[in-house]
């Protein structure tokens, strides 16, 4: 039975939901050196991403949008472990971040990091030959484009 949602973000399970062996990565892939650069650029988005998402967590206005920035955060984890197995190496170190104190803002630049993810996947898409990578930046893709689409929705809910 699929899940009509997905159980960390919320995203529709149309586009989100694939079967573990239609994506998991299992080993490092052999990736042409374009296709490479996009993948490292994607693992430094997801890991920069994730580390700002936890800090919205932790100063989130309600107990609603804490438990929101924590399943996004945690999606967002696992983009950035699934492209440390297609690279073969760890994700960057993120240091100390900042985030809006305001839940609107928050949202606000959600959609802002979903786009440039979604900008390097297409890029990703266009370029990439290698199968594996083309699955993973597909499926990633549209999951972040749902991302942005819950984001701008939740914001305009608090507006």
């Amino acid at each position: 039975m699929m899940a009509d949602r997905c159980p960390h973000c919320g995203a529709d399970g149309e586009t989100w939901w694939r079967l573990p062996d239609e994506w998991l990565v299992e080993h490092q892939a052999d990736l042409s050196e374009e296709t490479r650069q996009i993948a490292l650029r994607a693992l430094e988005l997801e890991a920069e991403a994730t580390a700002i998402y936890f800090c919205m967590e932790e100063n989130a206005e309600t107990v609603y949008t804490e438990s929101y920035f924590r399943r996004i955060a945690r999606h967002e984890e696992t983009h950035m472990h699934e492209l440390e197995r297609l690279l073969g190496v760890d994700a960057p170190e993120i240091g100390e971040v900042s985030c809006p104190e305001d839940d609107s803002e928050k949202f606000a630049l959600i959609a802002e990091l979903e786009e440039l993810a979604m900008q390097n996947y297409q890029n990703g898409i266009n370029i990439a030959n290698e199968q594996r990578a083309l699955d993973v930046f597909t499926a990633f893709f549209e999951v972040e484009q749902q991302h942005q689409n819950l984001a701008i929705q939740k914001q305009q809910e608090l507006e």
